[in-house]
């Protein structure tokens, strides 16, 4: 079969615009997509405490703090007693494995449009070497599908008046990550903490009231 001339240029247009589409539908509308890659290197089982500040003012208790502590957790703050590991657990797990492919690259002066000023959340890592990793809670996203998120901003932010103008980092890294980090660290209290089970919570509960008709009162003698 004999093509045209205007079949061919029309046939090359076609694949031009769909090899520019398949490019277009890989790069994400939020940022940049920079390939799968995760958040921190770390394991759950190298993290021997973990700090989480709420920067919620209506929450009642701002600062939560766990220690690891005989194969378990145990709540440092605002109370001391044992931690509901579970809970715990899922937080450093979501650290671990989620991925940030999503990037936006903006300047220290437009760091506080994402919500660093008064972040969701802080979170503190502190590794069993001592080693102290961070990871920042912004806003959402303008669809609410993500969050802003600063991975270990200390390394980025504005350094102290006394240091070098040239140490002024010229651009931060802002990750989009999983809308699940918000509802992993905005819980109750009582969810973090250890259940106490039933049987334990009142020892008198479990004292039954002697029926009437059993009563061992003794009987009046009769006249």
């Amino acid at each position: 079969m004999r093509f045209t001339r205007s079949t061919v240029v029309f046939v090359a247009i076609a694949l031009g615009l769909s090899g520019a589409a398949l490019l277009l539908g890989q790069r994400s509308p939020d940022g940049d997509d920079a390939g799968s890659q995760s958040l921190f290197e770390f394991e759950e089982a190298d993290v021997q405490r973990v700090a989480i500040n709420l920067g919620d003012p209506a929450m009642d208790e701002q600062t939560l703090a766990f220690e690891r502590s005989d194969g378990g957790w145990r709540m440092l703050q605002p109370q001391v007693g044992p931690a509901d590991d579970g809970a715990v657990v899922y937080l450093l797990n979501l650290l671990v494995t989620e991925e940030s492919g999503k990037q936006l690259i903006v300047s220290p002066d437009e760091a506080a449009d994402f919500g660093f000023e008064s972040p969701l959340a802080e979170i503190d890592v502190t590794l069993t070497d001592d080693e102290t990793r961070q990871l920042v809670l912004g806003n959402y996203d303008f669809n609410n599908q993500f969050v802003y998120a600063l991975v270990d901003p200390g390394s980025e932010s504005t350094p102290a008046s006394d240091a070098p103008p040239e140490n002024t980092p010229d651009e931060i890294t802002i990750h989009l990550v999983s809308t699940t980090f918000d509802g992993a660290v905005h819980r109750p209290i009582a969810e973090w903490q250890q259940a106490v089970p039933s049987s334990q919570s009142s020892p008198e509960s479990a004292v039954e009231p002697l029926p009437a008709e059993e009563s061992t009162a003794p009987e009046a003698p009769a006249n």
